[in-house]
């Protein structure tokens, strides 16, 4: 969104009011997110409401690309893309298409990815330009939809089933202790990320969106191997070594035999073999 708010800088909104309007609307959609109001036809004439928002997120034919507003509706009832929720049509979240990973930067690219294959199949500079611009729903001539998007995109809404790949309780419980490690990261990072030097902040980074990865990658399904965890254990030596001179070398030391040591056992956990003991109840009642 950030190409959006430049505009918004060069004609001189200030910070103050950058930030006090973007945290309300946040606090808004927010709020919006929930089941509990089902119908209020008098707020949905102006402001997003739940049940507004819930048209957004539905898949169903009547409800594709409809209630685009934050705080106001207004705006889709100009510009023709505002829906009321019908009783007659239940809201099915989702999306028309499968998104095939957990991971985050997977989950970014894969629309980048037929982006470029919707320019590599158009013949005319007009065509490459809508290819970029025009709605997700647009096609060059010569591709179809089953091509483009795979053969999820012919499978009937209704009949659409997530991908849920099957994971034993000690995987669930790696996931938990590598996005604790995560959050660390993230937070270390960000509180300190005007004074630290350039390097770490580089390391730190790349720990961070390959931690997130791993992760994703891990509730795809995907056979984990020992170069993975290699290269999370190179990343986080790294990240340690970088931010020698700013902080002590004992903090650093321990940081880097903590998170190592964190990541190992991450690892152990996802490779140990299922077990059905009774004593592993605590440990599925915590990951469930």
């Amino acid at each position: 969104m950030w190409l959006t708010f430049i505009p918004m800088a060069l004609a001189g909104i200030s910070i103050e009011v950058f930030l006090a309007v973007s945290y309300t609307q946040m606090t808004w959609a927010f709020l919006i997110h929930h089941k509990k109001l089902k119908h209020t036809p008098r707020l949905d004439k102006v402001f997003n409401t739940p049940s507004l928002h819930r048209v957004h997120h539905a898949r169903n034919t009547k409800y594709i690309d409809k209630n685009f507003g934050g705080i106001f509706i207004i705006w889709d009832r100009l510009f023709g893309t505002y829906q009321t929720e019908s009783e007659s049509v239940p809201v099915t979240y989702g999306v028309r298409e499968s998104i095939q990973s957990f991971s985050p930067l997977m989950i970014n690219i894969q629309y980048l990815k037929v982006i470029i294959k919707k320019f590599t199949h158009s013949k005319t500079l007009i065509d490459k330009l809508k290819s970029i611009f025009y709605s997700p729903g647009w096609l060059p001539a010569g591709l179809t939809k089953t091509e483009c998007l795979g053969k999820i995109a012919d499978i009937p809404c209704k009949d659409f089933k997530p991908k849920n790949s099957p994971l034993t309780a000690t995987m669930k419980l790696s996931c938990i202790l590598r996005f604790i490690v995560i959050l660390v990261v993230f937070t270390y990072l960000m509180w300190n990320f005007y004074d630290l030097p350039w390097l770490q902040t580089t390391a730190l980074s790349c720990l961070f969106f390959w931690l997130c990865h791993y992760n994703g990658i891990v509730f795809d399904g995907v056979k984990i191997t020992w170069k993975s965890e290699v290269l999370s254990q190179f990343l986080i030596i790294l990240s340690g070594i970088t931010g020698l001179g700013y902080t002590s070398v004992n903090i650093v030391s321990a940081a880097i035999i903590f998170t190592s040591f964190v990541s190992f056992i991450c690892y152990t956990l996802h490779h140990s073999p299922p077990s059905h003991s009774k004593k592993n109840r605590l440990l599925i009642a915590l990951t469930e």
